[in-house]
Order: structure tokens, then sequence, then C-alpha cells
């Protein structure tokens, strides 16, 4: 239990805890009090000789209402409904003995009266206590249902209050001699211990209502001002009933003697209640003050949130603006119009036109196509961004510049598109460095094969005998040096063609070609290769028309892709078919080789790319052969596309169209 009750505490407020230690030390008072009536113990019945005793019932309620707040405190709710209700019956019953005056059995059931100082009605609860234990089994019944309004611990806050009250008039009486205070009527007055424990209960019950409020929020109760004033107005009623019906013990000679007393009751009253209200405005006040002082903290820390959001916003803004500022590229903002409104410096080495020059004005003027600017903007409008389109533009000196754009919707907060934000990279440079390739490619290609030609031409003649007769190994040696000689002349061919081809300079002879020949001469050659590799080679080409374009291109695209077919495929079969389709010709070779992953396939038709496969390595190439083919192919006005699955081969679709769009 004790574990338990930790566990409790330990995620609740303090208020758990009050609650227990009220709760426990009242069941142990009450417990006290029981031993002293079963063993005749007077000393624990009465505090002192001459006082009121506890009675043995009131002592029971006490350790019931004391067992009651404990469970509570465990959120036992069942126990705590019981034992609560419980009491308020013992508390209601002793009232309507004393209201009907009746005997319900309940003064000698357990135990016989035998401390009778004090005591009009022997074994019965005092009038007060019976009132004060009825309030504590309602406020402990209130607690322990499970109602989910806010306010449903508000009552059981104010029951117990009262609780308090009564038993601190009950004191006061007892410390300023006043016996109405502790004792009603002429019926049986409460004991000093009674009222104690009575504090300790309402003071748990309290406990318990706070611990509720601050599981709702965090803040304290708002009721507690409310509290502060009842018991105060409680107490103030208790003494002024006291001070006006009961005997009046102890007063002052003077008072007695002067007669001012007769009007000290309505003096405490209206003192008593003027300081309850005193009282609860004054924590009123304290409460409105301090959660203006919280509501106040929570408005400095949000503004002083967004002031460090708005210097961060304004960093971000200021160090974007140096980027703009002193990027080389042409960095231009306009409006949704076309209008100009940003004009970076890199705009004005670019274009040669100062800030002052250009804003304001239309940025049609600088590119040489009219309709591709509306073009472009039409589209930016729709939010959409262009990337990197090559184009035209004109400087202030009238020169025709190449640039690389990029056109990107700005949009404001609430993400409607209200201007454009245009990148200009100036291309000039890069063509030139292009042109410098592309010339150094084909002169340094054109070198080699003369010289190259030469060494073959050599090595033939050495072969052929002109030269004197040769060994067998001679022999081997020149066949290899004539093989490589062949290779480098096919990797200078395919570097001249990829440099054609990037140039847009591949020259394409245009005349009647029949395919259908083409490919069966491309499969007879291939077709012992494929044999001697142990690979199934099936060719299905049907009779096709004939279409205008280059032979000796198109036996080079389809030598290429079947001789591919049969280096990458470790066994099985390669195939070659062709047919007629609606967009024209169709011929698909085929493999099942080692496939091609979907990253691979994307950069296929890249230059020098090599899959990451270890038959790959092993075969050797220059990467160039597919990049050559797909040129070709496109500049017949056809298609090459590849679909793959790794470890299940390839197919290689070229679509060729009649006639040839050239």
């Amino acid at each position: 239990m004790t574990w338990a009750f930790r566990s409790y505490a330990s995620t609740h407020s303090v208020g758990a805890l009050i609650a227990a230690a009220s709760g426990a030390s009242a069941a142990a008072l009450g417990g006290l009090v029981v031993a002293g009536w079963l063993t005749v113990a007077v000393a624990l019945i009465q505090v002192l000789p001459g006082l009121p005793p506890m009675q043995y019932n009131t002592a029971l309620g006490f350790m019931i209402c004391g067992a009651a707040l404990l469970t509570a405190a465990l959120d036992l709710r069942r126990p705590t409904a019981l034992l609560g209700g419980l009491a308020m019956i013992i508390g209601f019953a002793t009232l309507c003995q004393y209201l009907f005056q009746a005997d319900l059995g309940l003064d000698d059931l357990l135990v016989e009266t035998y401390v009778l100082a004090g005591v009009s009605s022997p074994g019965r609860m005092p009038p007060n206590s019976a009132t004060a234990l009825m309030l504590t089994g309602a406020a402990l019944l209130g607690l322990s249902c499970g109602s989910a309004k806010p306010c449903r611990h508000l009552l059981p806050a104010l029951l117990g209050t009262i609780v308090i009250a009564l038993g601190t008039a009950a004191l006061v009486g007892y410390a300023a001699g006043v016996p109405g205070a502790y004792g009603w009527g002429h019926f049986n007055s409460m004991s000093v211990h009674t009222a104690l424990g009575f504090m300790l209960l309402g003071g748990g019950t309290v406990g318990l209502a706070w611990n509720t409020a601050q599981g709702e929020s965090a803040e304290a109760p708002p009721w507690l001002p409310v509290l502060a004033g009842v018991a105060v107005a409680t107490v103030t009623l208790c003494m002024w009933y006291a001070l006006g019906t009961g005997p009046r013990l102890n007063l002052p000679a003077v008072a007695q003697s002067s007669g001012a007393h007769p009007g000290l009751p309505n003096v405490t009253l209206a003192a008593g209640l003027l300081t309850a209200l005193l009282v609860g405005w004054s924590l009123r006040v304290e409460q409105t003050s301090r959660q203006r002082a919280r509501s106040l903290a929570a408005s400095n820390l949000a503004l002083s949130e967004q002031s460090h959001a708005r210097q961060r916003a304004e960093e971000t803004v200021h160090q974007l603006a140096a980027i703009v500022e002193h990027s080389n590229d042409a960095i231009i903002g306009t409006s949704l119009d076309g209008t100009v409104e940003i004009w970076n410096a890199g705009a004005e080495r670019l274009y040669g036109y100062a800030q002052g020059e250009v804003r304001g004005r239309d940025v049609s003027w600088l590119l040489s196509r009219r309709h591709f600017e509306e073009d472009v903007f039409s589209r930016m409008k729709r939010g959409e961004r262009i990337e990197q389109i090559e184009t035209v533009n004109l400087t202030k000196d009238g020169r025709r510049i190449d640039v690389s754009i990029t056109v990107s919707p700005m949009r404001d907060r609430t993400g409607k598109v209200t201007g454009a934000s245009i990148i200009a990279r100036d291309l000039s440079e890069r063509r030139q460095l292009e042109q410098m390739k592309d010339d150094f490619v084909g002169t340094v290609s054109h070198e080699l094969r003369t010289p190259l030609t030469a060494i073959k031409g050599f090595i033939e003649l050495v072969a052929d005998g002109d030269a004197g007769p040769l060994s067998d190994a001679q022999r081997e040696f020149l066949q290899i040096a004539s093989r490589n000689t062949d290779r480098l002349g096919s990797l200078i061919n395919d570097l001249l063609d990829v440099n054609q081809i990037e140039a847009q300079r591949l020259e394409i002879r245009v005349e009647p070609t029949d395919l259908s020949a083409i490919l069966e001469d491309v499969a007879a050659t291939f077709r012992a290769m494929a044999e001697s590799k142990g690979l199934a080679f099936g060719v299905r080409i049907d009779r096709l028309p004939s279409l205008m374009g280059d032979g000796p291109r198109l036996v080079q695209v389809f030598s290429n892709l079947i001789s591919n077919a049969i280096k990458y495929t470790p066994e099985g079969e390669i195939g070659i078919r062709a047919r007629l389709a609606q967009s024209g010709i169709e011929v698909l070779v085929h493999d099942s080789g080692i496939g091609l992953s979907k990253d691979e396939q994307a950069l296929l038709f890249t230059k020098f790319f090599r899959a990451r496969n270890p038959i790959v390595t092993e075969t050797g190439g220059t990467g160039l052969g597919l990049v050559i083919a797909k040129g070709i192919v496109e500049k017949h006005g056809g298609t090459i596309e590849v679909v793959s699955v790794p470890g299940e081969g390839s197919h290689f679709r070229v679509q060729l169209p009649l006639p040839a769009k050239l």
C-alpha cells in the first residue's frame, strides 16, 4: 500500500500527501480513543478531567473517515464511496435523533458509556460533531464520483472548509472560555481532540479537492478566495451564536459590570463577516495579479521569441541578398507582367545594363525570341518551374550571347504566384571549351589515324612474307599486333562519331536501304560467335519495306547491339526479331544475360558508362557504342529504348519510321 501511494503521489500534487497524512492521523486518533473506551483509559477519552469526552461513535467516525481519505488518496473510488457514505449516514442518523428526540440505538450500540462529565445524553455524538461527520462523509462521497465536470472538486472543498471551521470554532471556544462555541445548546459538547480530528479531516478533504483541481489545470484553484471567506464566516457565525445564546464565562470584569457585553455578539458578527469579505477579496486580487503576471510573462516570452525569429529572418534575408548580389550568375526578379524589379551585379556584368537602366522595364527586350518569353511566363504563372533552357539573349552593345535560363515562380505567404525569379548563366565560355574539346578530339583522332594506317599496312606486308620468311611465333605476334591495331582504329572511329554526334554534325547518307538484308548479314556475321560461346541464336526477320537511310550506319547500330548481347550473356540465348509495326519498322534484340538495374538503365546511353558487374569488367569496352547507336537511330528519326531485369536479360527495341524523318 505504501508503494502504491508513493507511485500515485509521485505523479500528482502534494495534495495527495496531505490527504493521506490527515487521514492516517485522524484514523490513529479515533483508534486511540476506541482503545481508551475498551480499556477504560479515561486519559485517552478526556484530554483533561472535567472536559467533555470524545464519544465512542465519534471515534469510530474518525476511523471510517480516515480510512476513506487514505483510499481516496490512492484513487480507490469504490472503497472511498462506501466509507464516505457510511460516515454520512452515521452523522445524519445522529442529527435525526436530536431533531426528532428519538433513540435509534446508536448511543450504546457497542460500548456502554461510563464517562459522564459534561454529557447530557450519554453515548450520543454531539450535534456539531454529527454535522461535521456528515459533511465529511458527503465530501468524500463527492470526491469518489467520476464526474468529468470541472467544478466537481468545488463542493467537496467547500464542505471540507466548513468542517475545518467547525473544529476551529470549538478550539476558539475552549481558548476564549465560550462554551457555546463547542457545545450547541444543552446538548453534548465537542471535545478538544474531536475538534482537532475534524480539522485534520477537513484539511485532508480540501487537499484532495486541490489535487483534483490541479489535475485539470496547473494553476491554483479559482475557489480559494471562496473557501477562505466561508471559513472565516463559519467561525464568525459559531462565535456569534455562542456569545448570543450560550453562557458567558471568563469575560473581562469591566465588560460584565458595564453592561457592554450584550452588543458583543453583533460586533463579532459584523467584524467577522467584514473580515471574511476582506480575506476573500484580497485572495482574489492576489490570484488575479498572479494570473496577469503569468499572462504578461507568457506574452513577453512570445514577443521575445517573435523578436528572435524576426531577427533570424532578417539575418537570413541579408545573407540571401548578399548571395544574390555577389553571384556570378545574372539574377533577375520580375512581376507577373514581366517588369524587372530585381537586377543584381551579375546581371549588370552579363548584359551591360546598370540597375537604374532596367528597373521598371519589360524583360522581353533581353530575349531574341518573343514567343519564347511568352511561353516561359505563361508556364511560370501556372506555378511551373522551368530549368536550364538554353537560348540567346541580347546585350546592351547588341551582342547575342548563349545563356542557360532557369525560371522559378515567386510566391507570397499565401502561396499565390506574385512574380518570377530568373537565373541566367553565360554559356559562352562553356561553348568555347566544348568547341576546343571537339577540335582537339577531331585533330588528335585524325592525327592518330594516319600513322595507325601505316602501321597496319606494314604489319600486313610483314605477315605476307614481303620482308622475308616468318616463324610461327613471329606470325602469332604479328596477328596480335594486327588485332590491337584494329581495336585502336575502332576506338578512334568511335571517338570521332561521338564527337560528331555531340556537335550535331553526324553525316547520314540518305538512300533506299533494304533493312531485311542488313539484319540478315549482321545475324550471319555474329552467329558463329554466339554458337562458339554455346549460346542459342534465334533470328526472325519479316520481309520489310525499303526505308531511306544509311546502310553502313545501321549495320553499325545492330552490330553493336548483337555484339553486346553476346558479350554479356554467359549462357542461354540471344536473338533478333524485325517486323512491320504501325509506327514503322520495329527491331528487337534480346538476350538472357546479366541484365541491368533501374539506375544502370538510366545511365546506359551516356558516354563511357560501364555497369558494375564482373562480367562487364572482364569483357572490356569503351562505353561509347550505345551512345553512337542512339545518335544514329535518332538521326534516322527513330528511337531506341531498353527494358531489362537484373539476372534475366535485356530487350533493346529500335523503331525506325517510314519514310525516315531526316
